[in-house]
């Protein structure tokens, strides 16, 4: 996301599972930070959301009702974990070219099953 807030310094309460986890998440944004401060300089201008829903990158193809995975800006599709103890993450990617978090380039539209940790954010940039 475009924004990262703690209530309660993490550190304090956290063990060292759900430490890494955070831990995991702060390198993620790192690597997403020039990106995401080029597309809110961009959303100033031009109104455009910075965190997007399928439908609005992809319309008119069938992903209305996609509410468990987003784009940020037109390139990273992220599909966050919701589901508490979940080993599997069900992901629609879209037509094209996409590179996962651990490097695996997947071809064409289609829906793949995914493995996920507490410490996994899986992510995919369009190539």
């Amino acid at each position: 996301m475009p924004m990262m807030q703690f209530s309660v310094a993490p550190w304090r309460i956290l063990d060292d599972m759900h430490m890494n986890a955070c831990k995991q998440a702060i390198e993620i944004r790192k690597e997403f930070t020039p990106l995401i401060l080029r597309l809110a300089k961009e959303s100033s201008k031009t109104g455009e959301p910075i965190v997007r829903p399928m439908a609005y990158v992809f319309p008119h193809q069938g992903y209305d009702a996609i509410d468990e995975q987003f784009m940020l800006g037109d390139s990273i599709l992220v599909a966050p974990v919701i589901q508490r103890n979940a080993k599997i993450k069900e992901v629609f990617l879209p037509k094209g070219k996409w590179l996962d978090d651990s490097g695996v380039i997947h071809n064409d539209n289609r829906t793949i099953m995914t493995e996920v940790t507490i410490a996994r954010l899986p992510y995919y940039k369009r190539l």
